[in-house]
């Protein structure tokens, strides 16, 4: 906590799902943000909710990837989120749009 008050921080963002945090920011006397990210791969949050997720150095969901990549980790990683989306398009199309049976 020490090292916490000693950082100065304007607001925390935490995840719902770990506990710990609304302690935190009350400790802390500091706003607490939620951000829930439900979809598969974050893609609603992403494409739907304008969450900042630029692939040039925020690594895809379940993509191994960490905060420290270097330029060809970073092109696979812009790979994967096109990868993501097509996927998701597919298949809200496919929702959207069923096949007419054909008689």
């Amino acid at each position: 906590m020490k090292k916490l008050r000693k950082g100065n921080y304007d607001v925390l963002l935490a995840d719902p799902i770990y506990s710990g945090s609304d302690v935190t920011a009350e400790i802390l006397g500091i706003p607490l943000v939620f951000s829930l990210r439900f979809s598969i791969a974050n893609n609603w949050e992403r494409l739907c909710g304008q969450l900042p997720a630029p692939p040039s150095y925020v690594p895809g969901a379940v993509s191994r990837l960490t905060d420290k990549i270097n330029f060809s980790e970073r092109t696979w990683n812009l790979l994967f989120y096109v990868l993501q989306d097509l996927v998701l398009d597919q298949c809200m199309w496919k929702k959207e749009h069923p096949p007419v049976p054909v008689r």
